[in-house]
């Protein structure tokens, strides 16, 4: 009996130290599996927590319309009772922001510009009112800051071509006509503009903008006995597609 516990014995503890081996890789590998596992969730975690600090894609391609007042300044040439009034401005425009960074990223466009310059004087004691509709095709080359999810400011810089041919409408002693204002009148145009809005998301890839934009001219755009700027105030509205 003893001969036989002393045969057994030693098999007991190859096949206890065996399976205590096999038990300690199976843990082994399953703890390894488990941090495979939480590896992956928490990988998956971090992306998830970029995509919602980076509310929009890298690569925004809008298209823009606006609609509001144009203000001239300058100086009209007469001797009194004359001013500047408000009149009808709009633009229509495409633009790219690429966003480097959080806080967003460069933006440039390009937009079809119609600005009234409304004048009024006195003339040989009647009322003498002229209204030019300038039109422009204008570069603009700005920054888009991306405060919060929604909400941007965009300040920049544009340069207008003057194209078309631009038309006078003048209104004298209860009497009005029509004529295209002389190209030597004319300039290009070039100023600062700022515009600020908010994105609303539509779709993963599609956000329709709400916007208020001023554009600022610093080069008078006629040039004639008056020489006069065109500014603008703009309400916008527009759809952005995230490509990328």
């Amino acid at each position: 009996m003893k001969k036989t516990i002393l045969l057994v014995l030693p098999l007991l503890i190859c096949a206890s130290a065996a399976m205590a081996a096999k038990k300690s890789s199976l843990e082994r590998e399953l703890e390894r599996e488990l941090q495979a596992e939480e590896q992956k969730q928490a990988k998956e975690q971090r992306s998830k927590d970029i995509k919602k600090s980076v509310p929009y894609k890298k690569l925004l391609i809008s298209a823009t319309g606006g609609f509001g007042i144009s203000f001239p300044s300058g100086d009209i040439n007469a001797s009194g009772g004359q001013e500047m009034l408000a009149a009808m401005g709009y633009t229509a425009g495409l633009s790219i922001c690429y966003r480097f960074f959080d806080l967003g990223g460069p933006v440039i466009g390009a937009e079809y510009a119609g600005k009234q310059i409304s004048t009024e004087r006195s003339y040989m004691g009647s009322k003498w009112a002229s209204l030019i509709t300038a039109t422009t095709v204008n570069l603009t080359l700005g920054w888009r800051f991306i405060l919060i999810k929604m909400l941007y400011i965009e300040p920049g810089l544009y340069y207008g071509f003057r194209v078309d041919r631009w038309k006078e409408e003048i209104e004298y002693r209860s009497n009005t006509y029509e004529q295209n204002v002389t190209k030597d009148w004319t300039r290009d145009d070039a100023g600062v503009y700022l515009g600020i809005g908010v994105m609303f998301d539509v779709t993963s890839f599609m956000s329709v903008d709400i916007g208020l934009r001023m554009e600022a001219s610093y080069l008078y755009s006629y040039v004639h006995d008056d020489k006069l700027r065109t500014n603008l105030g703009l309400l916008t509205v527009g759809v952005t597609f995230k490509v990328l």
